[in-house]
């Protein structure tokens, strides 16, 4: 039923994204949409949209390293053009290892060459940032984000965690400074430390 589908310019992407979800399931119809799939890139069509789709079908599902595999070649059949592909390669890169940030952070950097100031490309970047441990820039990009997406409760949780890392880091950096913790201990029980930090400003 879904094979005239892919002749119509006006129906083929909800084909694809109806196979991609009975090609990821339980029922009997995966292996049947798992093999017009096969046969859709087997054809040389939709090179780019079918693991694309997959990739983001298993972000969706918690299952990161394998979005990574179909992203990474989402990526190359677009020739590395699309920057939606590369945010959802990015992000899938710094949750299946934080090791991989680097690398994450120049494709959403390349994204972001492409679309200046996107909420959804910042919201990543400051994901990226905040597994590198740079709280402060993470805050900025994430708080940039924000404005656009109030109604993300998982960006506005990573922003609360983000901006508590910088504070705390914020604090240890005063503490270290030479002769402070001296003074610390000589008069403990005093609130020494507590204007350090700054709210985090208002935040896809």
């Amino acid at each position: 039923l879904l094979r005239p589908a892919f002749d119509d310019p006006a129906s083929v992407l909800p084909a694809l994204e109806r196979l991609v979800e009975l090609w990821s399931g339980q029922t009997a119809g995966a292996t049947v949409a798992h093999a017009l799939l096969c046969e859709l890139r087997a054809e040389g069509r939709f090179v780019a949209e079918i693991p694309s789709m997959l990739g983001v079908h298993a972000v969706r599902q918690g299952r990161y390293a394998e979005a990574v595999l179909f992203l990474r070649e989402a990526d190359a059949a677009a020739g590395g053009a699309d920057a939606a592909i590369q945010n959802n390669l990015a992000v899938s890169l710094v949750r299946a290892d934080p090791s991989h940030a680097g690398e994450a952070m120049e494709l959403i950097d390349a994204a972001l060459e492409q679309y200046p100031g996107h909420p959804d490309l910042l919201a990543t970047r400051g994901e990226v940032l905040a597994a590198q441990g740079l709280w402060a820039e993470a805050v900025e990009s994430l708080a940039a984000a924000l404005p656009a997406r109030r109604g993300d409760a998982e960006l506005r949780q990573l922003l609360e965690k983000a901006s508590l890392a910088m504070r705390n880091q914020q604090r240890s950096a005063v503490l270290e400074r030479p002769g402070l913790r001296l003074r610390d201990r000589a008069q403990r029980g005093q609130p020494r430390i507590t204007e350090i930090g700054s709210d985090v400003p208002s935040r896809p």
